[in-house]
Parts: structure tokens; sequence; C-alpha cells
């Protein structure tokens, strides 16, 4: 199932919040199921839809629901919040930033008008989210299990894909690999450009689960191999970046 739901800045300042946490929970109206993809929509000024999201979990409790007040802009909708009796955990898929999801263009194509709370995606309007809904597209990433013979196997993690702090970390680190300065635009030409992993410098098991991500000091670019790299055990241990470098260096020296 395909919802929308309206989220308004002048309440809940939901552009920080979708880029410092791997999930956030909204208030539950209607009928969500885990998997269900819920398109949030941004109400005036900006009226677009601007984030894809997928239902992680469903029914949560007051004590089971997580909420930074410094995230509520507007305190009598904070109050509001807090008494609400049953929350839908989202996490982001995508960000985009497209007229064709304007209010207008959506209204041409199967929205049946403004939203003011939980619609369902109709077939037609569907279809037309799909062919626009189009953000960066990741590759997979990290998690290596490697034995002699295999492939290496990889997977990605909540806080490297989320693409609003994906993309900020780019813009504040750039696109060459951050241990041994690969740039793929430079490397391959136009089908390169842009192309780069991201790294979370500290273990994913080291944080908490609400952990608030500082795209500057926590996620770094690296290279599809340097990446592998970092999250391949030497000696019980991995290797941070600077500790990469260095091996780069001494093999380089040789």
């Amino acid at each position: 199932m395909e919802w929308i739901i309206p989220a308004n800045s002048k309440i809940y300042d939901y552009e920080k919040a979708f880029s410092t946490y791997d999930q956030i929970d909204w208030k539950q109206s209607a009928n969500y199921q885990v998997g269900d993809t819920i398109y949030v929509y941004a109400t005036m000024p900006v009226k677009k839809i601007l984030y894809k999201t997928k239902v992680v979990e469903v029914d949560l409790g007051p004590g089971e629901s997580y909420q930074n007040p410094d995230d509520w802009i507007d305190k009598d909708g904070l109050d509001k919040f807090n008494e609400v009796k049953r929350f839908v955990r989202l996490e982001i898929d995508d960000h985009v930033d497209n007229e064709a999801l304007s209010l207008d263009a959506l209204l041409r194509n199967g929205l049946n008008g403004a939203p003011q709370g939980p619609l369902k995606v109709n077939r037609k309007l569907s279809s037309y989210l799909e062919k626009h809904m189009n953000g960066q597209v990741f590759p997979d990433e990290v998690k290596e299990e490697l034995e002699e013979g295999q492939r290496i196997t990889v997977t990605v993690n909540r806080y490297e894909r989320n693409p609003i702090a994906r993309t900020k970390c780019i813009e504040f680190h750039g696109d060459s690999c951050a241990v041994c300065s690969l740039n793929f635009g430079e490397m391959y030409g136009e089908v390169g450009e842009g192309f780069i992993h991201v790294h979370h410098i500290n273990p994913m098991h080291e944080i908490g689960e609400k952990h608030v991500i500082d795209y500057d000091t926590d996620l770094v670019p690296v290279c599809p191999n340097c990446h592998a790299m970092l999250h391949r055990k030497v000696n019980g241990k991995t290797l941070t970046v600077e500790e990469l470098k260095e091996e780069i260096r001494n093999i380089c020296s040789l």
C-alpha cells in the first residue's frame, strides 16, 4: 500500500529530522502496515512531495516512540504530538526536490486534493510517483563476510544510505575517496561523475539506536575498494581511515 501524508515546516522541522536520524516516529492516523510506502508532502509554502519512506514498525505506544523536542518549531504542535497514542516508524528511502512532484503536477496526475491527512495513492498517481521519484540510486555497501573461494557479500546500513545525509557528506567532503583519493569522474568521465560510497566512521554497534548523524564527522566518502577494506578485520579489528591510508603509503614506498 502507498500513502501520502502532509508535513508542516512551520510546526516540525522535518528536513532536520530526516537528515539527522535513521528513522522517524510519526503519528499513526491510518491503518499502515509494515512495508507500506509513505510519501511525505511538504505543505505551504513548498507544496510538493519531498520524501519517500517505508514503514518499518506500526502501533508503537508513547513509551516506545522517540521524539527530540528541539525538532519542533511550534510548542503547541509538540504538546499535541505528546498526546498521541499510536505511532508509526518511518525509514527514509529517497529525497527528491522535483517540480514534477509539486501540488499542481500531482493534481494533474491522479491526486484529488492537497493532502490534509493520510491519503491512499491510487494506481494512476502511483505510476506517476514511481516515474518521477528518482533520486540518486546508491550501490550496496559494506558488512563483509569472506571465506576463501567466496565472493564478498555487501549490504548497506540505514545511516549510510540516508540520501540526505549522504548528499550533505559529499557536499562537505567532496566526492573523492578519503583514503586513496580516487575520483570516479576524473577516472571514468561522465559515467563515473558523482559516484562514491559513504562510510560511517564509528562502528554501528558502538553508537545508539537514536544516534544523530553529524555528516561532517560521522560520514566520509570512500571508493568501494577502500570501503570493503575498512570493514575487513585485521588481527580482530577494523582499520580506521588514517590507518588504511598509512597501509597504502607503506606499500607505495616499497
